[in-house]
C-alpha cells in the first residue's frame, strides 16, 4: 500500500464594479445574459508531462474560455418569449478542454450538446525493448539477444527506449428535453465516449513458479462506449411517475496484442510441460476487454398521501451480455489439440432492483424513513470444461486427466436484501438526534461464503443554532457473520477432473475434499469474513462573534475479524483535521487548515503444503501496513485593493505522507524465509503554492494574472531497487516513483459584454 494524497487548490476571482448600477442595468442583468471572453497567454516550465496528467498541460498554450449567451431580447425585441441559448467553451487552449452549447425556451424544450476531452499521463519514465509500441503487434528489434532469464540478455540494456504512457477520453454528449404540457416531460440523451492510447500490462509465458517469465508490455487502448437513455416523467399534485430506458454498449476495437518470446526455450522444456528441446516457442497472445452490451428499463413512481406521508417505489431490471468470439488456446502451432469448448462465453447476466421507502412525521419534529431494498445479479452464462494451455507453454492435458488445467467457469450470482429504518427527532430549535438500523444479508453463488447477515446501529447529534457553538457527532456500530466459511469451496468447483480431485485428497490423506483439499493459502477474504465495525464521529465549530472562527473534527473506524485465523485481523483508521479562520472584513479572509491521517493493517498468514500446514503455528507469518499522511495547507482572500479596482487570491499546500511495512516471520520459520532486513519506507512529498491576481481596468474589462509551482516526490523502494534485469523471470521497466515540479505562469483579458 502506498499513501495517497490528494488536494484541490480553488482559484476565484471576481470583478468589481468602479461604480453603482443603475435600476436599468440591474434589471438588464436579470432579464438579460450576459457574455465572456478571455484570451491570453501562458507558458509552463519543468515536467509539463506529468505535471499536466488530467489538465492537458502543455510549455506554451493559449489561454482562450469563453461563455456567450443570449436571448430573442439581445436583438431588440421588447417581449421575452423565454427563449435563451448559450455557447461555452473551457480551456480550449489546452490538450484538456471542453466546449458546450444549450438552447430552448422555458417550459417547451432544451438541447443540449457538449464536447469534452481528458488526458491521463501515466509514466514517463516507462521502458522497453520492443518495437511497434502503440499497434497490436510488438517485436524484438533487430540482433536483441534472447536469453533464458533477462541477466542473459545481453543486449537488453541497448534496446531499452523510454516510451511515454499516456491515454486520452473524448466524450460527446447531446441531450434533449421537451414539455408537451405543464405535467409532462420527456427527455433523451446520446453518449459517445472514446479512450485512445496505451497502458501498461505484464503478460505471462509460463503459469508454473519454475518457468513462469513476464514481461511487461504496452498495450493498446482503442474502445468506445456509447450510452442511450430515454425517459417520459409525468408530475401530478400528489404523485409523479417516471419510466426510462438505458442501454450502453461497449466496443473495443483494439486487435488483439501479440507479442516476440524474448526468453530462450529452455525454461519453457522438459519437466512438468512435457515439450522437447528446441520448441518454438515465439509468439504469446492477449485478448483485451470483451465487447458488452447491456440494457435496462427503469420504473420510479413517488405519491405524496398527505403533508406528512410520502411512498417511493423503484423497480429496475437489466441485461447484460457478453458473445465476443474466443481467441484459440493458443497462438504457438502443436501446443493444442482439443478445441474451445464453445465460440464465445456467450455470457448473459440479469439485474434487478426494487426499492420502496416511506417516510412519515407522524407527531411534529419527528421524521421516520423506512427502506426495503432487493438487488439481484443473476448469472445466467453456461457452464462449459476449458481444457488450457498454461502460459503459452505447456502441452494441453487428455481429457480426464489429473490436471489442474481442466477448469469449468463460474457463473457467479449475487443476491442482497435490506431493510432499514431511520428516525431523526428535533426536540428544539439547536438540537436533534437521528438514530438508524440496517440490516443486510447477501447470499452469493460459487463463494467462500453462501448467506452473510449484517446488522448496523447508528446515532447522530446535532447542535446548531443561534449559540456560537456548533457540535455533530456520531458512533455506528455494525457487525457481519456469515455461514460457515469454506475456502476451497470455489476451488473445488472449477475443477471438473475427477481423477484430480482424488489425486489431491489421497495427498492430503483425507476423504471429504471440503475438509482438506486447498490449492492455496488460508487467507480469508475480508469483504466477506466476519466483521465488527465500529466508527465515531465528531465536529466542533465555534464563531464568538469577531474575525475569528474555528473548527474541529476527528473520524475513527476500527474492524476487527474475530473469526480470521489467516489473513485481515484488524483495520483501522484516524483522521484529526482543523481549520482556523479569519475575517476581519468582508474585503479580507484567511483560512489555515491541517488533517492527520493514520491508517493500520493487520494480517496474518501460514505457510502450506498440499493440503495441510507445512510449520506450526508459531512460524506464522504477521504483516502489518501503516500508513500517515499530513496534510497543511492556508489561503488568503484579498479584494477592494486599489480603489477597489484589484482583488488577489494566494494558497499554499504541503503534503508529507509515509507508509511503514513491517512483515515478521515466526520463529519456528526456517531461516532463508526471514526477511533479511526491514523494507524501507515508502515517503511522498507535495508542495504546490499559487498566486492570481485580478485588475478591474473598467466594468466590462478585467486583467488576469497567475503564477503555480508544483513539486512532487516520492521514494518507494519498490520501483528503486529494480533494474533491467534485476530480477529471473521479469523484464524491468526502469520506472520511477513520481519525483517532478511544474511551473505555469499564465496572463489573460476578459472582457464582458451584453
Amino acid at each position: 500500500m502506498r499513501p495517497r494524497a490528494a488536494f484541490v487548490v480553488l482559484v476565484v476571482a471576481s470583478a468589481h464594479a468602479q461604480s453603482p448600477m443603475s435600476e436599468q442595468e440591474k434589471l438588464d442583468a436579470l432579464i438579460r445574459p450576459q457574455s465572456l471572453i478571455e484570451i491570453g497567454a501562458g507558458v509552463a516550465r519543468g515536467n509539463t508531462f506529468l505535471g499536466g496528467n488530467f489538465t492537458g498541460l502543455k510549455p506554451e498554450f493559449a489561454i482562450l474560455n469563453f461563455d456567450w449567451r443570449g436571448s430573442q431580447m439581445r436583438w431588440g425585441n421588447p417581449d421575452d418569449d423565454h427563449f435563451r441559448w448559450r455557447i461555452e467553451g473551457r480551456d480550449l487552449g489546452l490538450d484538456a478542454r471542453s466546449l458546450a452549447a444549450e438552447w430552448g425556451r422555458l417550459n417547451g424544450y432544451r438541447v443540449n450538446a457538449t464536447h469534452d476531452r481528458i488526458v491521463k499521463r501515466a509514466s514517463d519514465s516507462y521502458q522497453t525493448p520492443y518495437d511497434g509500441t502503440g499497434t497490436s503487434r510488438l517485436i524484438l528489434p533487430l540482433g536483441f539477444v534472447r536469453g533464458d532469464t533477462p541477466a542473459g540478455m545481453t543486449r537488453l540494456a541497448d534496446a531499452l527506449r523510454a516510451v511515454p504512457v499516456e491515454s486520452i477520453r473524448e466524450r460527446n454528449v447531446l441531450s434533449a428535453a421537451w414539455w408537451p404540457d405543464p405535467d409532462w416531460e420527456l427527455t433523451a440523451q446520446w453518449r459517445h465516449e472514446a479512450v485512445d492510447g496505451a497502458k501498461i500490462r505484464s503478460l505471462e509465458f509460463g503459469s508454473a513458479p519454475q518457468i513462469g517469465r513476464s514481461t511487461p508490455l504496452l498495450e493498446p487502448i482503442d474502445s468506445v462506449t456509447q450510452m442511450f437513455d430515454l425517459a417520459a416523467a409525468y408530475t401530478g399534485e400528489s404523485e409523479r411517475f417516471s419510466l426510462g430506458y438505458h442501454a450502453s454498449l461497449f466496443d473495443n476495437r483494439a486487435a488483439p496484442l501479440e507479442w516476440q518470446n524474448a526468453y530462450t526455450g529452455t525454461p519453457f522444456t522438459g519437466g512438468t510441460t512435457g515439450l522437447p528441446l528446441g520448441f518454438p516457442l515465439d509468439t504469446g497472445r492477449a485478448g483485451h476487454l470483451p465487447n458488452n452490451r447491456f440494457h435496462r428499463l427503469d420504473a420510479q413512481g413517488v405519491f405524496d398521501f398527505s403533508n406528512t406521508t410520502r411512498l417511493t417505489l423503484n423497480l429496475r431490471h437489466g441485461r447484460a451480455t457478453q458473445n465476443e468470439a474466443f481467441l484459440p488456446y493458443t497462438v504457438n502451432a502443436g501446443l493444442t489439440a482439443i478445441p474451445l469448448p464453445r465460440a464465445s462465453l456467450d455470457g448473459v447476466i440479469d439485474t434487478t432492483f426494487a426499492l420502496a421507502r416511506l417516510a412519515l412525521r407522524p407527531v411534529r419534529n419527528f421524521n421516520m424513513t423506512s427502506t426495503l431494498k432487493f438487488d439481484e445479479r443473476d448469472n445466467k452464462t453456461p457452464l462449459s470444461e476449458y481444457i488450457y494451455v498454461g502460459g503459452d507453454a505447456q502441452l494441453q492435458p487428455a481429457l480426464g486427466a489429473a490436471s489442474d488445467r481442466i477448469r469449468t467457469n463460474l457463473p457467479r450470482s449475487r443476491r442482497q436484501m435490506a431493510a432499514n429504518v431511520e428516525g431523526d427527532w428535533r426536540f428544539s430549535p439547536a438540537m436533534a438526534f437521528k438514530g438508524s438500523w440496517e440490516f443486510n444479508e447477501t447470499t452469493r453463488t460459487y463463494s467462500e461464503v453462501e448467506t452473510a447477515r449484517e446488522h448496523t446501529l447508528k446515532l447522530d447529534f446535532r447542535h446548531a443554532g443561534n449559540s456560537p457553538w456548533m457540535v455533530n457527532g456520531g458512533v455506528s456500530v455494525a457487525q457481519r457473520r456469515g455461514s460457515s466459511y469454506q475456502a476451497n469451496a470455489p476451488f473445488l468447483a472449477s475443477y471438473t477432473s475427477p481423477a484430480f480431485i482424488e489425486a489431491l485428497l489421497r495427498l492430503s490423506n483425507c476423504s471429504v475434499p471440503l475438509d482438506c483439499v486447498r490449492a492455496g493459502p488460508f487467507q480469508t477474504k475480508f469483504f466477506i469474513a466476519d466483521r465488527d465495525r465500529t466508527t465515531a464521529r465528531l465536529i466542533v465549530f465555534h464563531n464568538p462573534g469577531g474575525p475569528w472562527s474555528w473548527l474541529a473534527r476527528i473520524d475513527r473506524t476500527n474492524d476487527e475479524y474475530p473469526n480470521s485465523a489467516f489473513g485481515r485481523e484488524n483495520n483501522s483508521r484516524t483522521s484529526l483535521n482543523g481549520e482556523l479562520t479569519w475575517q476581519p472584513d468582508a474585503a479580507l479572509a484567511s483560512t489555515l487548515f491541517a488533517t492527520q491521517d493514520w491508517q493500520s493493517i493487520l494480517q496474518r498468514t501460514r505457510q502450506i503444503g498440499v493440503g495441510t500446514p507445512v510449520v506450526a503455528s508459531d512460524a506464522d507469518w504477521t504483516h502489518r501496513v501503516r500508513d500517515r499522511t499530513l496534510t497543511l495547507g492556508t489561503t488568503l482572500k484579498w479584494s477592494g485593493l486599489a480603489g477597489g479596482r484589484l482583488s488577489m487570491d494566494m494558497s499554499a499546500l504541503a503534503v508529507r505522507g509515509t507508509t511503514l511495512d513491517d512483515t515478521e516471520a515466526g520463529r519456528a520459520a526456517p531461516t532463508t524465509q526471514f526477511p533479511s532486513a526491514p523494507f524501507p519506507a515508502t515517503r511522498y512529498r507535495a508542495n504546490e503554492a499559487r498566486v492570481s491576481a485580478v485588475w478591474q481596468a473598467d466594468r466590462v474589462t478585467q486583467w488576469k494574472v497567475l503564477a503555480s509551482h508544483r513539486r512532487v516526490s516520492q521514494a518507494d523502494w519498490a520501483f528503486a531497487a529494480l533494474g533491467p534485469a534485476t530480477l529471473t523471470n521479469w523484464i524491468g521497466t526502469q520506472e520511477r516513483s513520481p519525483d517532478f515540479a511544474a511551473r505555469v505562469v499564465r496572463v489573460s483579458w476578459v472582457r464582458t459584454f451584453r
